[in-house]
């Protein structure tokens, strides 16, 4: 889906003009449409696009050390709550049972 939203964006980045040319206030409508558009388009590959962030180790090593639970379920409690140290101690609490 993302790669079909980037070529929509491009095909539409191409038809608008240089904002120094005034071809009149219909055709900017249209354009500011197409913006629009394109600013939709844009806000969907972000949510639609893997996560930016990296788990270090010395944040898995600072979740070990506050819950005791495994190296690999604190760097998925992290990974799942996009590196929130806070969102993922309430992830182990509630998931805690799965693993003790």
């Amino acid at each position: 889906m993302i790669e079909e939203l980037k070529l929509i964006k491009e095909s539409l980045s191409e038809l608008i003009p240089d904002p120094e040319i005034d071809f009149g206030p219909a055709y900017e409508m249209t354009h500011q449409r197409k913006r629009e558009a394109l600013r939709l388009i844009n806000k969907l590959i972000r949510e639609q696009s893997p996560p930016t962030f990296t788990v270090t180790a010395e944040a898995v090593r600072h979740l070990r050390d506050l819950t005791d639970m495994p190296m690999m379920q604190c760097k998925k409690a992290l990974t799942a709550c996009e590196g929130d140290m806070n969102k993922a101690l309430e992830w182990i609490r509630t998931h805690r049972g799965f693993y003790v």
